[in-house]
């Protein structure tokens, strides 16, 4: 069936969007009239695109939006610091493919120490690598109105104080870096299975990849770059084996690792080298030890429960979070037994996990057999109730 013109503007936004933003802000040092620009570029394609649907849809939207900003740019008094936008003429045969990535730029734009800590990485979410207000608000634990008006206010900061687009200084880089590489991975993670009209893309993962690889060629003696490089290229590594030909999510530690892309593994395995060689002290580098130790049934070894156990406790005594005791208590019950992996996760604060997927998923799993059937029924009803993944529902639904 040939696409409609709503589903090719819709496809061009999910895949081009974060992109063209970074294209226009980094040329305007405006967020917000980029964001505006592009917005009318998608209405104007709505109308036009009935017409002709062009050969190149992300570079029409770039071109439209460019000359919106100029149009802009030409009413409004001029800034004697502001950006002077390219030729409008050349533009009409740009291909975007041809510019560079200017998304590496604004990530390190958006971690500007002027900007708020917590809205660094929000910034980042939706502006540079184009997740929704609604999707950036999810990951921030806010309503998607609160989070709206903060956007609004940073954007408005990033004009109004004219922070620099440029790309501070190798030297400079560390106080910015750790948001840069946060915001990468909250991306990574956000998009490995994330259900578009009933299908699962993992378009926003592959994205996340690509940025870390632009890191590593930009950064390339940076030990936590080549960690969490190593860290995203495992897990990505290992997604043909995650669902199985029924469409059921699989266990790590259940899943056919015969199906697992070798040599994405092969180059995890190499980004870990890099990361250590340069010294990488990061969460990154622990969890990509923990992410090879999985991985290493590949080459006949058995899961190394134990090894793994130790490193969560490395990992929660640095960097404690409520998904690495989770994952510690899982690890647990597979290295010592479900009783004693069961009491690890019933110690984490109720007020902690009460909304939190992988808690219900880990006890009904590590419960089972233990607690009554009426508990072990209601963290099954919420694992599958707190996931909008079909697969793990389906999993849970299944056992």
């Amino acid at each position: 069936m040939t696409p409609s013109v709503n589903d090719i503007v819709n496809e061009t936004i999910r895949t081009s969007y974060g992109r063209l933003l970074a294209i226009l802000a980094s040329e305007s040092h405006d967020v917000m009239s980029a964001e505006d620009a592009l917005s009318e570029a998608v209405e104007q394609a709505l109308i036009s695109w009935h017409s002709t649907i062009p050969s190149n849809p992300p570079a029409w939207l770039l071109t439209v939006a460019r000359r919106r900003m100029v149009d802009v740019s030409r009413r409004a008094v001029r800034r004697p610091d502001r950006y002077e936008l390219h030729d409008v003429h050349a533009l009409s045969e740009t291909d975007v493919s041809d510019i560079p990535d200017e998304r590496l730029r604004l990530l390190f734009v958006c971690a500007h120490p002027s900007i708020a800590a917590p809205m660094r990485t929000a910034l980042m979410l939706q502006c540079v690598l184009g997740l929704s207000a609604e999707t950036t608000a999810s990951a921030m634990l806010v309503s998607p109105a609160t989070m709206s008006q903060r956007l609004v206010r940073v954007k408005a900061k990033i004009r109004d104080a004219g922070i620099s687009f440029d790309v501070p200084p190798k030297e400079l880089l560390s106080e910015r870096l750790q948001y840069v590489l946060d915001a990468i991975y909250a991306v990574f993670t956000s998009g490995m299975d994330v259900v578009v009209d009933d299908r699962v893309t993992d378009d926003l993962a592959t994205e996340a990849l690509y940025l870390s690889r632009l890191l590593t060629e930009f950064l390339p003696m940076d030990g936590d770059v080549w960690a969490l490089h190593s860290l995203m290229l495992s897990s990505h590594g290992r997604k043909p084996a995650r669902v199985s030909v029924d469409g059921t999510y699989v266990p790590l530690h259940q899943q056919d690792f015969r199906l697992w892309n070798a040599d994405v593994l092969d180059e995890a395995e190499h980004a870990l080298r890099q990361a250590t060689l340069y010294g990488a002290r990061s969460r990154y580098m622990i969890e990509a030890m923990i992410s090879s130790a999985h991985s290493s049934r590949r080459i006949g070894h058995q899961t190394p429960w134990p090894l793994i156990v130790e490193m969560y406790h490395q990992l929660i005594h640095l960097y404690p979070s409520v998904g690495a005791q989770i994952a510690r208590a899982v690890a647990i019950g597979e290295c010592r037994g479900y009783e004693e992996g069961l009491t690890e996760l019933l110690s984490i604060p109720q007020d902690l996990v009460r909304q939190h997927q992988p808690y219900w998923a880990a006890l009904y799993i590590l419960g089972k057999g233990i607690l009554t059937d009426e508990e072990t029924e209601h963290a099954k009803s919420l694992a599958i109730g707190l996931s909008s993944n079909p697969a793990i529902r389906a999993f849970f639904q299944s056992v």
